[in-house]
């Protein structure tokens, strides 16, 4: 994951169910760090952008689901959003986010079935990783995964791609 983070140049998106393993797993310093060097890269008209898409803390229903799946998902979860609101403060002070222009860009849905990441997926080099969750199963960087190369040129990727684009922009709400 961070290698693929490390690999892309514009886009990379990142829908998950508490993403806690992103904020505060083990590998989740080196996380942050590749994300804030990626959107640190200089602006030369089409600037990185890294969009992330989790469930909504205060959508009771998802929560419930996600529990009766994974007895730590709530605890997770809310050990995950006031990282994220640091990392926004800091996409703020850094000047990545701005009035104008935001890089680093946060939402919640109602649920996130399954984690996905995509790494330039408009670009030929483009990848998704589909990470299921597994009950009493490995998790973290341990879980198995699902890599799909090919970018824009791969109909699967392009298809998922479409779907969390469109989902991202009109099926979800900002992070508060």
């Amino acid at each position: 994951f961070i290698r693929l983070i490390k690999r892309a140049k514009r886009t990379v998106f990142i829908a998950g169910q508490n993403l806690f393993s992103l904020t505060c797993g083990k590998v989740s310093q080196e996380a942050k760090d590749s994300i804030f060097h990626f959107l640190s890269a200089p602006d030369q008209g089409n600037a990185p952008v890294v969009q992330i898409l989790l469930q909504d803390p205060t959508y009771t229903c998802g929560r419930a689901v996600w529990d009766s799946l994974l007895s730590d998902f709530s605890q997770d979860l809310d050990k995950s959003i006031p990282e994220l609101r640091k990392w926004l403060n800091e996409a703020e002070r850094r000047g990545i986010n701005t009035d104008k222009k935001r890089r680093l860009h946060i939402k919640v849905t109602t649920l996130v079935p399954l984690t996905f990441s995509f790494f330039d997926p408009e670009d030929s080099s483009g990848c998704m990783l589909v990470t299921p969750v597994l009950r009493r199963g490995p998790q973290s960087e341990t879980r198995p995964v699902f890599f799909v190369e090919g970018g824009i040129g791969n109909p699967i990727l392009s298809y998922y791609w479409d779907i969390w684009k469109l989902h991202f922009i009109n099926g979800s709400k900002d992070f508060a």
